[in-house]
C-alpha cells in the first residue's frame, strides 16, 4: 500500500506540532491547497443569475459538524497509524495522535501534511487504539490537486468534494504570520442545504456523486455542486456587518457557494438555512469569542442581505445571463442571451433551452468523440449540445416554431455548428458577431456549437 513507507519511519523522541488551530501570534506559513479547483475560480463576468427564493439566510456550521484541522508542518515525523472503513478497506497514513474528529455524528477530521503533500480526511472516525482509526469512509487529497475524489467511491461528502475545498481556514487570513480579518477569502464557499432541497443522487461538475437522501423531486431540485451566490452588484465594503459576515459576504459574491453535501433542516424567518464550513478555531482566535455564538449574528447580518439583494443559482457557462432585483425587477447585470448550462443531460428540468457541456479548454467534460477531430486539433474553446425541452425531460429537434436561436460562447474564436438534425451531422462555420467579451451567432436547431481558436 503506498502509505507502508511510514512503517520504518524512526520517530522515537520525536515532537509533533498537531495543533488544530495556532495561536496568531505562532501562525505556520500558510500553504494554500489546491490551486487548480473550480472553487478558486471567481464567477465568470456574464454568468446566467437565476434566483432562488427558498434560501433566506447562510451562516458557517456548528463546531460539533465541522470538519477539525491539524496540520503536519514540514520536518516533523509523525507515527504511523492504521485506518480502516467499513467496506474493508485498510490504509497506513502519518496521522498525529491527538487529532481528534468533530463532536458531533458525522465525525470528521482534516489532516493536512506539508512534507508527503497530502490531505487526508475523515467521516465518522474513531479512534480504537493510540494507533488504529476504525471510520465510514476515508480519501487524501493531493495537496496541489482539485480537491475531488479519484476514485469517486472514496467520498467523505456526498459530491466527492473534500470538506477542505472551499472551508473557511486560518490560510485565508494568514498575513505573514499573522491572522488579519480584512483579507479577502480568495475561494468559493463549501456549501450545505436541507436535504428537502436537494435531488435525489443529482449532481453536476464539480461534484462526481450525488445525495441519495435528497428529497426534492421538483423542477427546482438542487443537484450537488450546484452554484449559488449574492448578486455582483452588492457593496459588500459599505455594509454595516461584522468583519467575518462581509467576509463571507465578498467571497459568496465574488466566488460563490458549492453545494457539497446536505444538511440537517433548518429555517430563518421562514426559509431554508444553507450552511457554509469555517474551521473549528478559526473565529476564536481571531475575535475572541467562540465560532459557534457568532452564528445568530452571522445569519441576521446575511439575512438582510439576502432580503435586500437575493441568492442566486448561478450557471457556470459564462455566456451571458441577466440578474434582475427582486424587490424592484430592474435589471442590475447583464451580457448576451444564452442557454443555461446542463452538465448532466439525464437531469429532469423545465421547458427551455439549454447547453450540456462537452469540452472545455480543449478537455472532455463528457461524450467523448461527440466532438469531430478536426475540430479538436483546431484548437476547443468550449463545446456545448444545444437542448431545447419543450416539457421536462422531453427534448425537441426543432426549435419552438421553427425560430432560429441566439447562442453565445464565452471568448474570441471561430463559431461552428453541426445540425442535430442531420446524420452524419455537417460541419458549419456561423457568421458569428463579437459581444462583450463572447462570440454569438442564431442557430436553426438544437445541435453541436464549438468555438475554436481562431488560425
Amino acid at each position: 500500500m503506498r502509505m507502508l513507507r511510514f512503517l520504518s519511519l524512526l520517530w522515537l523522541s520525536l515532537a509533533i506540532m498537531t495543533v488544530a488551530l495556532l495561536p496568531s501570534s505562532s501562525v505556520q506559513a500558510a500553504v494554500f491547497l489546491y490551486p487548480p479547483s473550480a472553487f478558486r475560480q471567481p464567477i465568470p463576468p456574464g454568468s446566467n443569475y437565476i434566483l432562488e427564493p427558498r434560501i433566506s439566510t447562510f451562516r458557517h456550521s456548528s463546531e460539533e459538524f465541522s470538519a477539525p484541522v491539524y496540520r503536519v508542518p514540514s520536518g516533523t515525523m509523525v507515527p504511523p497509524v492504521t485506518v480502516s472503513n467499513i467496506y474493508g478497506r485498510v490504509e497506513v497514513w502519518p496521522i498525529p495522535t491527538s487529532a481528534q474528529p468533530a463532536t458531533g455524528s458525522d465525525g470528521h477530521m482534516v489532516v493536512i501534511h506539508e512534507d508527503d503533500g497530502m490531505v487526508y480526511e475523515f467521516f465518522r472516525a474513531r479512534w480504537t487504539s493510540s494507533s488504529t482509526i476504525s471510520t465510514s469512509t476515508m480519501m487524501y487529497y493531493p495537496i496541489n490537486g482539485n480537491g475531488v475524489s479519484d476514485p469517486p467511491t472514496r467520498r467523505v461528502t456526498a459530491s466527492g468534494i473534500a470538506n477542505s475545498n472551499g472551508m473557511v481556514m486560518r490560510e485565508d487570513f494568514d498575513n505573514g504570520g499573522t491572522l488579519d480579518p480584512n483579507l479577502p477569502i480568495n475561494h468559493a464557499l463549501s456549501f450545505s442545504l436541507p436535504a428537502s432541497m436537494i435531488s435525489p443522487g443529482g449532481f453536476v461538475a464539480p461534484a462526481i456523486d450525488g445525495e441519495d437522501a435528497g428529497t426534492d423531486t421538483s423542477e427546482n431540485r438542487v443537484p450537488m455542486g450546484a452554484r449559488f451566490a449574492i448578486p455582483p452588484n452588492v457593496d459588500v465594503d459599505s455594509l454595516a456587518v461584522h468583519p467575518f459576515t462581509r467576509a463571507i459576504l465578498r467571497a459568496a459574491r465574488d466566488y460563490g457557494m458549492f453545494v457539497t453535501d446536505a444538511s440537517g433542516a433548518g429555517t430563518y424567518m421562514g426559509g431554508n438555512i444553507g450552511r457554509f464550513g469555517v474551521e473549528p478555531g478559526l473565529i476564536q482566535a481571531m475575535f475572541g469569542v467562540p465560532g459557534d455564538s457568532l452564528m445568530d449574528q452571522v445569519a441576521a447580518e446575511v439575512y438582510s442581505v439576502v432580503q435586500q439583494y437575493g441568492v442566486y443559482r448561478v450557471d457556470g457557462l459564462a455566456a451571458g445571463g441577466e440578474v434582475i432585483d427582486p424587490l424592484t425587477g430592474r435589471l442590475i447585470a447583464f451580457g448576451p442571451p444564452t442557454c443555461t448550462e446542463m452538465q448532466d443531460p439525464s437531469f429532469i428540468v423545465a421547458p427551455g433551452l439549454y447547453c450540456v457541456v462537452l469540452m472545455r479548454d480543449g478537455g472532455w467534460i463528457q461524450s467523448v468523440g461527440s466532438v469531430p477531430e478536426s475540430l479538436i486539433q483546431a484548437g476547443v474553446i468550449i463545446a456545448v449540445e444545444v437542448v431545447y425541452y419543450d416539457a421536462p425531460g422531453h427534448a425537441l429537434n426543432e426549435f419552438p416554431n421553427s425560430d432560429y436561436q441566439y447562442v453565445c460562447l464565452a471568448g474570441d474564436g471561430r463559431y461552428i455548428y453541426l445540425d442535430g438534425r442531420q446524420t452524419p451531422r455537417n460541419i458549419l462555420e456561423m457568421d458569428a458577431v463579437s459581444d462583450n467579451g463572447y462570440t454569438c451567432a442564431w442557430i436553426p436547431a438544437p445541435g453541436t456549437v464549438v468555438l475554436i481558436a481562431r488560425e
